[in-house]
Order: structure tokens, then C-alpha cells, then sequence
């Protein structure tokens, strides 16, 4: 995905921080051990966060491991589970929409490049076994392509149908209640994923041709000004707050601690990077 949803690592204890990457790791094995080595391209941030979310209660289960990012030195990795595995679920089938998005907007040159990924992204969604899952995504991320292809100029519209992608992942959770609490939590990061990828996106997407929505809804005298950024500051804080009241709902597990630093410090900090154009997208490079 887009890295964005990631720790304050300051704020966290070192063995906080050493549970993430634990995490972090974990989600790279699962992905390699279900879908090939190849898959790793989908690991993020953002995918780790959900993983921590579907973590169940209880003491966190490691071992060392070598991986292509330390050959040499062995790493402590969670043991893969479910939560992790079915993060892993998600993350193909969300990188497979990615890439048809890809192969839909670009030119001829960047469709051919991205054609072998897209093909073996598709063999891994199939291979996730998630076919209600997998279907939402396609319906979703398809209305998503129609309001693009429109020149949607409500932002909300727009983000909706990214974030029902999202929101949907928390019902693969299979207690009952909390699967509610996760969808909630999952529609508003979605939603802000959507918005500040937008934002990010703003220039090169002006430069291309290509719909963007913060330039649709904001941008009709080719400006961004001060009072637009602050609302859009403001909506995204909106949601940020909703998410915080939610993730209380939760039973505590050993990853409580790095989740509620994810929700209530590091994505707000990141969306403040964002929006003041210093965010560096290094999400696919392993935590330090």
C-alpha cells in the first residue's frame, strides 16, 4: 500500500518498538511462505497495522530469522499466525487493485512494465481464498474508477469507496463484535490513506493529466490555498479522532501500546508531513 500509517518511533519503549518490527517481519515471512518471494513487494506499514489489529490477546511468539534484508544477521520475526496471514490475504488482493489501477491510468510503456506484476498479483489474490473479500474489493475499487472517470468533485465520494475496501477487511476478524469495532476503525483509515495519497499525488497527478481528488474538490482556480488545506487538515482529523474513540473498544493485546502511538501520534505526524510536503514514502525499506 502507501506507508503512511506507521509508529512515532520516539514515542515508543524499545521493546514497543521491537514488537512492531517483530510484526513487520512476521508479515514479510507470511507473505513469502503463501504466495513466493515475490510477494514481498506487498509488504508496508499500513499492512503491519492491520496485522497488529487482527492480533488476538495474548503473549507475542517470535523466532530468529534471516530474510533478503539481513542475510547475515538473524532478526527476531513473529511467528506467523492468523492475524498475519490474513493480512497478508489483504495485502494481495489490495496490491492486485493497485495494479489495475495502474495498468488503467498510465501510458502504453509504464502498463507493459507493470503487466508482469499485475499478472502475478492476480495469481496471488486467487490463491488468498477470500472470493467475498476479493469481489468487494473489485466492485468498490471499480465505482472508484467510474467517479474518477467523471471528475468526482466530492473528495468524501471518493474516499468512501476506498475506504469500504478497508472497512470490509475488518470483518475477515472472527469474533463477531470486534470485527464491527475494526471496520469501523479501517473505514477511517481508509479514508485517510485516500486523501493523503491524493494530496501527495497533487502535482505529479496535474503534471500527467490524471484525476486527482483534492484538485477536483479544492483546486478550481489551480490554487490550494491556506483555508482549503486547513479543512482539509480538518476532515482528517475528524476521522483520526473517530478512530481513536473506537480503537478504546478493543480488548488489550501485546501490540495495544504501538496501536494506539500509531492512532494518536504517528499518523497524525505523518499527515502533518504530508501536508506540509516533507513526507518520504520508504515503506517498502525494513524498520531500523
Amino acid at each position: 500500500m502507501y506507508g503512511y500509517v506507521r509508529p512515532a518511533k520516539d514515542e515508543l519503549l524499545v521493546k514497543e518498538y521491537d514488537a512492531f518490527r517483530a510484526a513487520y517481519c512476521g508479515l514479510c515471512h507470511s507473505l513469502k511462505k503463501k504466495y513466493g518471494a515475490a510477494a514481498r513487494f506487498a509488504l508496508s506499514y499500513d499492512l503491519t497495522y492491520l496485522a497488529m489489529l487482527y492480533w488476538e490477546p495474548g503473549d507475542l511468539c517470535t523466532d530468529r530469522r534471516r530474510c533478503p534484508a539481513s542475510p547475515l544477521r538473524k532478526k527476531d520475526c513473529a511467528c506467523i499466525c492468523p492475524a498475519l496471514d490474513k493480512a497478508a490475504a489483504v495485502a494481495v488482493i489490495l496490491a492486485r487493485g493497485k495494479l489495475a489501477d495502474t495498468m488503467s491510468d498510465e501510458g502504453f510503456f509504464r502498463r507493459l512494465r507493470a503487466w508482469p506484476a499485475y499478472l502475478a498479483a492476480k495469481r496471488w489474490a486467487r490463491k488468498a481464498a477470500l472470493p467475498e473479500y476479493d469481489g468487494l474489493v473489485r466492485t468498490r475499487l471499480a465505482e472508484l474508477a467510474e467517479l474518477e472517470k467523471q471528475g468526482c468533485s466530492s473528495i468524501d465520494m471518493a474516499a468512501d469507496k476506498f475506504a469500504l475496501c478497508l472497512a470490509a477487511a475488518g470483518r475477515l476478524d472472527g469474533d463477531e463484535t470486534r470485527g464491527r469495532i475494526l471496520s469501523q476503525i479501517l473505514y477511517h483509515t481508509g479514508r485517510i490513506i485516500y486523501i493523503l495519497d491524493a494530496y501527495a499525488d497533487l502535482e505529479e497527478d496535474r503534471a500527467r493529466g490524471r484525476y486527482n481528488a483534492v484538485a477536483a474538490r479544492y483546486m478550481e482556480d489551480g490554487v490550494l490555498d491556506d483555508a482549503e488545506k486547513e479543512l482539509i487538515r480538518e476532515t482528517l482529523a475528524d476521522s483520526m479522532a473517530m478512530m481513536a474513540a473506537d480503537f478504546e473498544l478493543l480488548p488489550e493485546t501485546v501490540y495495544t501500546p504501538v496501536l494506539r502511538n500509531i492512532i494518536t501520534l504517528g499518523l497524525p505526524r505523518t499527515a502533518q508531513l504530508v501536508l506540509d510536503g516533507k513526507f518520504r514514502p520508504d515503506n517498502r525499506r525494513e524498520p531500523d
